[in-house]
């Protein structure tokens, strides 16, 4: 059962955006490492990374990718709607999600993106 839950993303008309540091199972004192995500997005193109930081107070280096696809580390979606769901472990102090699309090719119009609707976060 979640003991906290919280809002890592919500939708903005950007190509890349970095949703605010939240609260982590460390950060409460929970021991067992458990988060669960859902992923909600709406004809959505680009990336979606969640990273995580150890530091009580990060800085931009402090920052790790927590690796949903064990390949490349991010979720890569094109023209996605739907809801997914993530289950991983880990001490972790803060987790933050990262929205990129500036690697797609030419000056994609962000219009035609989709939205990121929500990233919940629930440890």
């Amino acid at each position: 059962m979640s003991n906290v839950s919280a809002t890592l993303l919500t939708a903005k008309d950007e190509h890349d955006y970095t949703g605010p540091n939240i609260p982590s199972d460390a950060y409460y004192g929970f021991t067992d490492g458990l988060h669960t995500l859902s992923i909600d997005v709406s004809d959505f193109t680009g990336r979606i990374y969640i990273e995580s930081t150890l530091a009580n107070q990060p800085t931009d280096n402090d920052w790790f990718i927590v690796h949903l696809n064990p390949i490349t580390g991010y979720l890569e979606y094109n023209n996605k709607t739907g809801i997914e769901g993530y289950t991983f472990q880990g001490n972790l102090m803060y987790i933050r999600a990262r929205v990129e699309r500036s690697h797609l090719s030419g000056p994609p119009d962000i219009t035609t993106l989709g939205h990121v609707n929500k990233i919940l976060l629930n440890v």
